[in-house]
């Protein structure tokens, strides 16, 4: 009920059916983004960084020493270099499991990956949904920076404690790769198995984009992991 709750907030109706998918699942969005978009996703490590905490972190209830790492990153296309997704982690980096500890400190492997690799068991807290400006995010989807963006934050929960927040951007143009690829996939299996328009010589063109309340993951360890 609480994410119905969230979602009542924006213009549901406004939604795609994939962005309303990717802002309730508690699955890992890389598997989501590959079945949609027709690609593997692979990771663009954009900064990561360990530090202890300055203070206590509350989200996390992590007390002040403890080790946090800071992760930035993009889900990106790995056929088109389409960058889909943006996200912010906070983690409690001693807090895991060695397995995830050591592909997430060792790997570029998105962390939805890793743990259906070592088959760990998590459980995802929703804490907020929203749209907001693109600003600097915005170079990452080749979009305006007044575009908005939709936003979700969550927590995750492995063996009942709290490890990571996580929030992620989605690109304001996921919609539009997922039909392109949609329109592919179709126009790839006409000229596989040509129906009898296609002796008639129908042209077709397409028009392409190119390139692609708690403390929020944006704000912690500022100045310790660069500008977004």
């Amino acid at each position: 009920m609480r994410i119905a709750s969230m979602l009542s907030e924006f213009e549901v109706n406004s939604l795609d059916p994939i962005e309303r998918i990717l802002l309730e699942t508690d699955g890992t969005v890389t598997s989501m983004l590959e079945a949609a978009c027709l690609e593997r996703i692979v990771v663009v490590n954009l900064a990561q960084h360990v530090v202890s905490a300055m203070e206590r972190f509350e989200p996390l209830q992590v007390d002040k020493g403890e080790r946090l790492m800071g992760r930035k990153v993009l889900l990106q296309g790995e056929r088109t270099g389409a960058n889909y997704v943006y996200a912010e982690s906070v983690i409690a980096i001693d807090r895991i499991e060695p397995p995830l500890r050591h592909g997430l400190l060792a790997s570029d492997e998105p962390i939805g990956r890793i743990w259906q690799a070592h088959r760990l068991e998590t459980f995802k807290e929703i804490l907020w949904l929203e749209r907001e400006p693109a600003g600097r995010r915005s170079r990452y989807f080749r979009a305006d920076p007044g575009a908005r963006l939709l936003v979700r934050t969550y927590r995750v929960y492995s063996q009942k404690v709290p490890v990571m927040l996580i929030t992620e951007y989605f690109s304001p143009f996921l919609a539009f790769h997922i039909t392109k690829k949609s329109e592919e996939t179709n126009d790839n299996a006409d000229l596989q198995n040509p129906g009898p328009a296609s002796s008639h010589g129908i042209a077709r063109t397409d028009a392409r984009i190119s390139g692609r309340g708690e403390t929020s993951t944006a704000h912690c360890l500022s100045g310790d992991l660069g500008t977004n």
